[in-house]
């Protein structure tokens, strides 16, 4: 999936493409090269991801830090594929956890507050939003941030990994793509903690 995640470096500009027609078709890219590698993970699109445009659900066959995304016919019933939307064009990934796209430069996720983790990958629920007044181009921000952490040696097996604050760190929120500084508020339920599993057996120490 598209991961993207926060690293301060410096910013590589990734070279544009307009994309014109009707809007059956976008190009997107991940927020910034310099966000290609996170301790040699690949945090770029992959084929068959999909995001939301103006309730419109789109997918790529490709993958990299730019990919193409057309309107999913599979998504729809042949008699019910929808136009394509009209600008402005507000996006977010990964589509199936956007539950409302109707306001301009705002939509709204359901973001889990239970993951399943594997030892040396992202996890797949991150958020990001891309909006554009007119250009079918769309540059993807961050939403969420990275939680990185090294599970310690102890004698029992640690099955689940909890971390709380006194703040929301989950729920339904809506975010605002803000000039691609994007903020939120909580729209709905909210959770101050995390469930994390493993996705198989027990976390390693040193993982």
């Amino acid at each position: 999936s598209c991961n993207k995640v926060e690293i301060n470096e410096p910013q590589i500009e990734t070279p544009s493409v307009n994309v014109s027609g009707d809007a059956t078709q976008f190009v997107a890219y991940t927020e910034s090269a310099t966000k290609t590698a996170l301790n040699g993970l690949e945090t770029v699109w992959e084929a068959d991801d999909m995001i939301d445009i103006n309730e419109v659900q789109y997918i790529t066959t490709e993958g990299g830090a730019r990919a193409i995304f057309t309107i999913d016919q599979n998504s729809y019933e042949p008699d019910e594929i929808p136009e394509a939307p009209v600008e402005p064009y507000t996006a977010g990934y990964p589509s199936n956890l956007v539950y409302d796209n109707n306001n301009a430069g705002t939509l709204s996720f359901v973001f889990s507050n239970e993951h399943t983790l594997t030892a040396g990958e992202i996890c797949d629920d991150v958020l990001a939003i891309a909006y554009s007044e007119s250009d079918m181009s769309l540059h993807f921000k961050n939403v969420v941030s990275l939680i990185k952490f090294r599970v310690p040696a102890v004698a029992e097996d640690i099955k689940k990994i909890r971390i709380s604050a006194n703040e929301p760190l989950a729920g339904d929120i809506a975010v605002n793509y803000n000039d691609g500084k994007p903020t939120w508020a909580i729209d709905g339920d909210s959770f101050n903690e995390l469930v994390l599993t493993p996705s198989s057996g027990n976390f390693v120490a040193g993982d």
